[in-house]
């Protein structure tokens, strides 16, 4: 059984138009295509008139009729309906009032009220519109959405008619249009075959920005509504499929090209045949071609199936799994809920029989039916139940009925009641048997904090086996410092055991992402600046968590992102400083910590924090603690004992391991240590502390308290003599320059003549290349954390290096916290000495190499003795020339990393002057372009710069081409871009090439 649909949009009407022309091939082209159909439906999706006047639906009148006399003349069996929608045009405006004018100004669920006054006068200008509707079909009583059913033999078809035009105004703009989705219930449509919607306005042109976000609404509505919609407005033809990645729903959305644009010129229309017994279609778009309607395109459809949920879940329980547990303000938005910025992280197996085989996976997986049943074992905050809410609030958008029960409700092995209670608080007016009857791969269990019941863990073991037999999946969530996983891992059948891991680079993008857009009208906003926001923020988030220093945990990225909108109070402190400070008053307000008492306790934090880093200790016994409060409360007025200590467990700022005392993280440790040491700094005791952090800058826990250091005082001219001693390692390295006669450049000379003209390529995708390049930092840090180098064990050799790179990362941060406090030639001689720095590291990294050559040769030739001298030498001369290219690339990306600010662009070009080397010119080209933008011009004075110099030519031509695929320039731009660098322009990457 086979039905057709005719798609026709924007027609635009007036009383003097004339499209006679166009009548006979379009009636044709829908006889030819629904040659062997009987039910022919036309769907038109608003703007039948040009501006809602009576004369205007006559000629609409015309048209129709003739067309249907056309159609049926060759089709005498056709029956033909019609299901029409008004469009912003079909509102006459000269009945427009001041009253409807007023009422749409801020339209939303409270201005429209519980009675339909507001929507009457909102209608009444559509009042032409439905004297013309009535013509074809019978005027309903909700007049915003309307049904009308088609029964066709077996196969029931309903038409979900949705007036989006009701709030229509002269000139109207994208993210203004609102529609009270509240006041429809979600309706089961089992006994129907088919649902077809029909509205006018894109999706697009919903609000945002009401409290309910009112697009996201509509979006979500129309999914529920059909699985096929037809809508018209913006003019142009397209198809594309809105898939629901959490729920898996998929919609087939259609827009109409506009009917007639009063000049003969633009028309378009779209034919659908739709199998009813394969649930898929064929759609053909035509275009008007002088004479004729052309078609050469079709795309099959897919009818995907929706299901009505049965279960109703508890409005005060979801706003509890929505709500986000830290005070997140974003602008005006009133409320941000957890599905509006949730990003679901990776899971380690820890039960996996290969470490090789997918070792990591995305929790989002739990939602599939291979995930039965799941143990997830979790830091402290790293966001275990904030997964179990999304987990919960997705499986019941894919037909799963789930359960949610903390840990610490189970007091009995016979669950029944505790069961049962739980169902009644999480869902409507339900039958707590109908749940218990219901197949178990339809029902779900999730158990946040298992640890947290009153049995051990053998007893939990047996009451999670017991439960696998009434629901197909079980997830529970256990905390790491609980010894429950260990005892249970391996020991329950069918279950896998996962580690949840901290958000990985580019997931922390994704999250910012997310943020980025509730700041921003994502309708108005241009991409390359939505690029530059995200970027610019989470350049700012990875120097707050540092490297290992604060753990990237959903909940500290949306604090940073948050409080990083904010200017600290103490001008003495950086932003950066004001976002720590946020993160620990938090963490003590959340103890239940009061106002008047939060100095007390960050005092003694204070205090004890110096006390660890004077003496080198990461721990206290019991004993010790007790004995240092007991000093402490010498000089200060306390808190008693017991609760101080009981309130900062609580809190997590401190926790108890192994029956010692520590902090649970670094950053705290760090920051209130270094708090302290910037109060003594000018006395012999700071001084002394001082030198010796900078005499072990290359050991993280150093390095990080001297950058904390900088947080909290202006006066850094004491960090600065002890900084440039610390430099004195490499004073005797002579800096490379990138000149021809630099021993360096003689180095590398050959690698980079190998590649002779480089290409640029056009079709690269920004977005794209963010992600990739970010899953490859990801990739390398996984690595890099299981060879777990020990910083304190580094050999003789690498010590200078990495405390050149510490001394780089401490200098930069001292630059970007006091830019606007230091003067010019200060910043400059600062900036140029840490450029220095950089360019004797490459030089010192390429002496060791060439020095370890000939030791490297003859091991080789010590273990294979077959082979040939010379070739062996001229690989080891390749590979090192590689190695040493790499690493100036790698320490040009540090400095640009450490030192850029968008704000300091003619600083680092001053710099440039300065030091006058090619070295020089492409680091401050490297910040300059990361960090704003770069012109035709500057490329071009560098490109002529270094006609004769391949190698820094060769390290250009790389930084330019990151420039290109990271932002959204024209082809024109990238054109003169290749031409100025002598590259190659390729639209097309080849499958040899990529390989």
């Amino acid at each position: 059984m086979r039905i057709g649909l005719v798609h026709v949009t924007d027609i635009h009407f007036t009383a003097k138009t004339d499209i006679s022309k166009k009548i006979a091939p379009f009636s044709r082209a829908v006889i030819n295509d629904f040659s062997d159909i009987s039910h022919i439906y036309f769907i038109i999706s608003g703007d039948i008139a040009n501006s809602g006047d009576p004369a205007e639906y006559k000629s609409a009148e015309s048209f129709l009729s003739i067309s249907k006399q056309f159609i049926q003349g060759e089709k005498k069996d056709a029956i033909i309906k019609y299901m029409i929608v008004p469009g912003n045009h079909d509102c006459n405006f000269s009945l427009d009032t001041q009253l409807r004018k007023n009422s749409l100004n801020n339209i939303n669920y409270e201005s429209i009220g519980s009675d339909d006054s507001v929507l009457k006068i909102c209608l009444s200008v559509q009042e032409p519109f439905w004297e013309f509707y009535k013509k074809y079909n019978e005027v309903p009583q909700d007049k915003l959405y309307y049904t009308i059913t088609e029964q066709i033999g077996d196969y029931k078809i309903i038409f979900h008619c949705l007036n989006t035009a009701w709030v229509s105004q002269i000139n109207e703009n994208p993210g203004k249009i609102f529609f009270p989705v509240k006041n429809y219930e979600p309706k089961s449509f089992s006994t129907t075959h088919l649902n077809i919607g029909v509205w006018h306005h894109p999706l697009n042109w919903f609000n945002p920005n009401t409290q309910e976000n009112n697009k996201k609404e509509f979006e979500n509505f129309v999914e529920t509504v059909a699985p096929i919609h037809f809508f018209g407005h913006e003019h142009e033809q397209t198809f594309y499929i809105n898939e629901n990645k959490n729920s898996g729903a998929k919609v087939n959305l259609l827009s109409g090209e506009l009917f007639n644009d009063g000049k003969e010129k633009k028309s378009g229309f779209q034919i659908v045949v739709l199998d009813l017994v394969a649930n898929k279609g064929i759609l053909k778009k035509y275009k008007w071609q002088k004479d004729f309607y052309d078609s050469n395109k079709k795309d099959e459809i897919n009818i995907y199936k929706y299901q009505f949920k049965q279960y109703k879940i508890n409005p005060l329980f979801a706003q509890k799994l929505e709500e986000i547990k830290i005070p997140l303000k974003i602008d005006n938005k009133k409320e941000i809920k957890l599905p509006e910025v949730f990003i679901y992280p990776d899971l380690e197996f820890l039960n996996s029989e290969s470490k090789d085989l997918e070792r990591y996976t995305s929790s989002s997986r739990l939602l599939k039916d291979s995930f039965e049943y799941s143990i997830i074992d979790g830091e402290a905050q790293i966001g275990k139940t904030s997964l179990l809410s999304m987990l919960y609030l997705d499986l019941l958008e894919n037909d799963v009925v789930p359960l949610f029960l903390q840990g610490s409700h189970i007091v009995d092995k016979n669950l029944d009641t505790i069961l049962e209670k739980n169902f009644h608080e999480q869902y409507l007016d339900e039958n707590f048997e109908r749940f218990n009857q219901l197949d178990k791969k339809n029902k779900a269990l999730l158990i946040d904090d298992l640890h947290d019941c009153i049995f051990n863990s053998n007893t939990s073991r047996d009451i999670l086996e017991s439960l696998q037999t009434r629901f197909g999946k079980i997830i529970v969530t256990i905390d790491s410092a609980n010894s429950f996983l260990s005892a249970m891992l391996g020991e329950i059948k069918n279950t896998n055991f996962f580690s949840i891991k901290p958000l990985g680079y580019k997931k922390r993008n994704e999250l910012i992402e997310k943020y980025q857009l509730l700041k921003h009208n994502s309708l108005t906003l241009d991409e390359q600046t939505f690029l530059d926001s995200v970027k610019i923020s989470f350049d700012n988030v990875q120097s707050i968590l540092g490297d290992k220093l604060m753990p990237s945990y959903p909940i500290y990225i949306l604090s940073i992102l948050s409080a990083l909108e904010y200017k600290p109070l103490n001008q003495d402190e950086t932003s950066f400083g004001y976002c720590y400070q946020t993160l620990i008053h938090y963490a003590l307000v959340k103890a239940d910590v009061k106002n008047e008492d939060i100095d007390g306790y960050l005092n003694f934090l204070t205090e004890l924090a110096y006390h660890y880093i004077e003496h080198d200790i990461s721990y206290l016994s019991t004993e010790e603690l007790i004995r240092f409060f007991a000093s402490y409360q010498e000089k200060y007025i306390t808190i008693p004992y017991d609760t101080l200590i009981s309130t900062l467990k609580k809190s997590k700022i401190i926790i108890e391991k192994n029956a010692n005392t520590e902090f649970g993280y670094s950053y705290i440790l760090y920051f209130l240590g270094a708090k302290k040491i910037s109060d003594i700094i000018h006395t012999k005791e700071g001084k002394n502390i001082i030198r010796k952090f900078f005499e072990k800058v290359h050991i993280e826990r150093y390095a990080y308290i001297l950058v904390f250091i900088t947080h909290h005082s202006k006066d850094i001219s004491f960090i600065e003599d002890s900084l440039i001693n610390s430099m004195s390692l490499l004073e005797n390295i002579t800096p490379i320059s990138l000149e021809k006669n630099d021993i360096f450049y003689t180095r590398i000379e050959d690698i980079a003549r190998e590649v002779k003209k480089d290409v640029l390529h056009t079709d690269r995708k920004p977005k794209q290349e963010r992600d990739k390049m970010l899953t490859s930092r990801d990739e390398q840090q996984r690595e890099f954390q299981e060879k777990n180098i020990d910083e304190g064990d580094l050999s003789e050799k690498m010590l200078p290096f990495q405390q050149a790179f510490r001394s780089i990362e401490i200098v930069g941060q001292i630059i970007k916290n006091r830019k606007r406090s230091l003067e010019i030639p200060q910043l400059v001689q600062m900036i140029a000495e840490l450029y220095r720095t950089g360019f004797r590291t490459i030089s010192y990294v390429s002496n060791m190499l060439d020095n370890d050559k000939n030791e490297l040769v003859e091991s080789i030739l010590k273990d294979e003795k077959d082979l040939d001298r010379n070739e062996v030498e001229d690989k080891i001369n390749k590979l090192l020339q590689m190695i040493s290219l790499q690493a100036c690339v790698s320490v040009f990306y540090k400095l640009t990393l450490s030192l850029g600010s968008k704000d300091l662009k003619k600083i680092y070009l001053d710099v440039a002057k300065e030091i006058k080397t090619p070295a020089a010119k492409l680091v401050t080209f490297g910040i300059n372009s990361y960090y704003s933008t770069v012109n035709i011009d500057e490329i071009k004075e560098l490109a002529d710069d270094f006609k004769n110099n391949i190698v820094a030519l060769r390290i250009l031509r790389g930084r330019v081409k990151s420039y290109v695929y990271n932002r959204n320039l024209d082809y024109k731009t990238k054109q003169k871009i290749a031409n100025a660098l002598n590259m190659d322009l390729i639209q097309k990457v080849n499958p040899r090439e990529k390989q």
